[in-house]
């Protein structure tokens, strides 16, 4: 009868008992037993949340998070209170890109490594 001292576990690993470490606050898919005496995931609790997955990346220096994608769009972050709307030029979803105001408009610089000395050749997409 003691079958539920012998369950597995998965707990998200950004939690620390009831805690996430991403956002500092009570994680909602945890719940106190009080017969074990600690926290436990519940059911529902997913195997990655939207937390973990929008989790800031490592963003080389120089270049700008992409926030969303919708469409054929991306919407950049350029600064703490500021995302503009620019088309994608790749086949792909980048995590970064490096952009440049061009002529008043924002403009993602593609760098292509195609010339012989493996120098970057920037081209405004």
């Amino acid at each position: 009868m003691l079958s539920y001292f012998f369950t597995l576990e998965i707990m998200c690993e950004y939690i620390n008992e009831n805690q996430c470490l991403i956002t500092k606050e009570i994680c909602p898919f945890v719940y106190f037993c009080n017969k074990q005496l600690k926290y436990l995931p519940l059911k529902s609790m997913p195997k990655r949340c939207k937390v973990v997955m929008n989790k800031k990346k490592n963003i080389p220096e120089g270049y700008n998070a992409i926030e969303f994608v919708r469409g054929n769009y991306l919407y950049v972050k350029i600064d703490d209170y500021s995302v503009v709307k620019i088309k994608n030029p790749y086949d792909y979803t980048p995590d970064y890109v490096k952009v440049k105001k061009y002529k008043g408009e924002w403009k993602i610089i593609k760098e292509n490594k195609g010339s012989k000395n493996n120098e970057k050749i920037r081209k405004y997409g």
